[in-house]
């Protein structure tokens, strides 16, 4: 029995310092974006409704579960990622492209071209010979069109 114990408290004190690191990152994110985002993607109807049942859980969770320091870190882990979906962006930013939690930074980009799609602009960027699209509805294409030549420009990347 006391080393199922030693193992739960490597596993509450491993959790907290999940929920930490990744409140410590959102946070980064959060202020990094604020500061960069230049075209940004909409969240989905349904992200601030999930982020809350996330919160939701977590607190009946702790209720149901025990009460124990066990459940508040696993209560910590699913605040932390409920915070993280609400407050973290897609988009393109003067420092980079953020892509589902993830800067990249234009100095790593290799390439990037804009393209038309239904009337919204593309961005696909190229970073060590892997694409990864990202799709700015709403936005006007030549404004980022012009953007990314203008990053370009700055971070020495081929935009054609």
């Amino acid at each position: 029995m006391d080393l199922l114990a030693q193992k739960d408290s490597w596993l509450v004190y491993a959790l907290f310092a999940i929920g930490a690191v990744m409140l410590v990152y959102t946070l980064y994110l959060l202020v990094e974006q604020r500061r960069s985002l230049v075209f940004e993607v909409s969240r989905g109807p349904w992200t601030y409704v999930v982020s809350v049942g996330l919160i939701v859980f977590a607190v009946g969770y702790y209720f149901f579960a025990g009460q124990s320091l066990k459940e508040i870190a696993t209560g910590s882990v699913l605040f932390a990622f409920a915070i993280f979906m609400a407050a973290v962006r897609n988009g393109v930013g003067r420092t980079g492209v953020y892509i589902d939690g993830v800067r990249y930074a234009w100095s790593k980009v290799d390439a990037a071209r804009v393209a038309k799609d239904h009337g919204n602009p593309v961005v696909t960027f190229r970073i060590k010979d892997i694409e990864r699209p990202i799709r700015l509805p709403g936005c006007d294409v030549k404004e980022v069109s012009q953007f990314v030549s203008e990053m370009g420009k700055s971070y020495g990347f081929n935009t054609k």
